[in-house]
């Protein structure tokens, strides 16, 4: 698993509604939060708690992507029925989990996991087997203790 102060892989992501982003030399600050199956309770909570979030994240800079492993169109149907208001990533061929490392045993998913990563490209801070509820509070709480107004 990719660790604190470690550099992100420098992939290229590219959001189902088409925004891009450069994991190795971001414009802002990153939350990546993966998801181990975006069809399930848990992917819902998570999700919603990072959309209802969302404004405050924004206010310090910080740009919110989910990661999910299910193929486009399963991500993008859910980001709709959610009404999820930031991106989301398709990755399908694994090769963005594989990347930081985060692929587990469950029928090759990720383990559910949050990356802050700063505008350097540096991981900044990983919170591994995260608990579906309330954990984007907690993101938030560390993003404003780290990264403090933007």
């Amino acid at each position: 698993m990719v660790g604190v102060d470690e550099e992100a892989p420098g992939l290229l992501l590219v959001a189902t509604d088409g925004q891009t982003m450069d994991l190795g030399a971001p414009s802002e600050r990153l939350v990546l939060f993966f998801c181990e199956d975006v069809t399930t309770g848990p992917a819902v909570s998570t999700a919603g708690d990072f959309n209802d979030q969302l404004t405050e994240f924004r206010q310090l800079g910080v740009r919110v992507i989910c990661v999910g492993v299910e193929p486009e169109k399963i991500v993008t149907s859910f980001a709709t029925a959610h009404d999820l208001r930031y991106p989301l990533v398709s990755d399908a061929d694994r090769r963005v989990c594989l990347s930081f490392g985060l692929v587990g045993t469950k029928r090759g998913r990720p383990r559910a996991t949050t990356v802050m990563i700063d505008t350097t490209g540096l991981v900044k801070r990983v919170f591994a087997d995260v608990p579906p509820y309330g954990h984007a509070r907690d993101v938030l709480e560390e993003a404003r203790q780290m990264w403090g107004t933007y």
